[in-house]
């Protein structure tokens, strides 16, 4: 578990010591991440993102104003102070629902209720 603990805003590049501040604390180098994989973490709007190595960025599920969408945030090592994604854990990448047989391999239900059954696991 990391120690990481986020802040907002988030530092601008060259105003902290990523191997100290960050890599120390449990963060995941963005040259440890495996593309396609779903990792827990933290950003302004997210607790758990995919990492695209083909689009050099994260992507998540977010709900603003009643609608569900993919919205995207850099990785902290091209972060430029808004908003970047700290990846702390990978996880399995396919989750299934206890409620039903619904089982996810695209990584397309990140949160919220089950998609086939609408109940929450």
């Amino acid at each position: 578990m990391a120690k990481y603990k986020f802040q907002y805003p988030v530092p601008r590049k060259g105003e902290y010591d990523i191997e100290k501040d960050y890599y120390a604390n449990g963060v995941i180098p963005k040259a440890g991440l495996i593309d396609g994989m779903l990792y827990r973490g933290e950003c302004r709007n997210a607790d758990k993102a995919v990492w695209r190595a083909d689009k050099n960025r994260w992507e998540y599920e977010r709900t603003k104003f009643g609608e569900t969408f993919t919205d995207f945030v850099e990785a902290l090592e091209d972060g430029q102070g808004f908003d970047v994604f700290l990846p702390i854990e990978a996880l399995n990448g396919i989750r299934g629902c206890g409620n039903c047989d619904y089982t996810d391999v695209d990584y397309a239900w990140l949160d919220g209720p089950c998609p086939e059954c609408g109940e929450e696991d």
